[in-house]
């Protein structure tokens, strides 16, 4: 495995904010030649500390209208019972995440569903139905005002915008002649 060094946190960082950036602008971003900036990522994936790429969905473009964690106590300890649960919870689409946790339960769930009557009848008919549950606390959520998977990606995108129109202003260009990119870390536009 490679030693963490600050180039490959600055390759993790874009890569958590935009998976689908291609080689060419994320050596850009993290000032390395492109062939130095693969072989940095393929390092990272070779060694498993990048796992997989993935889409951030919108929850409220897809039907989903109600979002819950859920704490989950079991009534039995025992291996068999923690894998009869794990397996319940696979089966179920409504269960976005299942994390086995210390403390007064074993798990904690996130849950998304398409309304109130929906997480309803999973809470009755599928989560209740499992064997070896116990009890089950409910946490609705309300709004998510810090999301790091999409947060910075919005961000930059605003910050181009407004610095393209103040250059094209202060220069008198047309937008379309104006390119500007934002480097994390230390904050640097160029």
């Amino acid at each position: 495995m490679p030693e963490i060094d600050q180039k490959y946190e600055q390759i993790l960082r874009v890569l958590s904010e935009d998976g689908r950036i291609s080689n060419l602008a994320l050596a850009e971003r993290v000032g390395l030649s492109p062939s130095a900036c693969l072989r940095r990522v393929q390092e990272l994936e070779r060694a498993g500390v990048i796992q997989g790429y993935r889409a951030v969905l919108n929850p409220a473009a897809m039907g989903i209208g109600f979002v819950a964690y859920m704490g989950v106590g079991l009534n039995e300890h025992s291996k068999a019972a923690q894998e009869g649960f794990e397996r319940g919870v696979a089966a179920a689409p409504e269960v976005t995440k299942c994390h086995n946790i210390t403390g007064t339960i074993e798990y904690l769930l996130r849950v998304e569903c398409r309304d109130l009557a929906s997480y309803k009848m999973f809470h009755t008919d599928v989560l209740g139905q499992l064997p070896n549950v116990q009890s089950i606390t409910t946490y609705v959520v309300m709004g998510s005002p810090k999301d790091t998977r999409a947060l910075w990606q919005a961000v930059q995108i605003t910050i181009c915008r407004m610095v393209r129109v103040t250059v094209c202003w202060l220069l008198g260009l047309r937008l379309h002649e104006v390119t500007v990119r934002i480097w994390y870390g230390p904050f640097r536009m160029f």
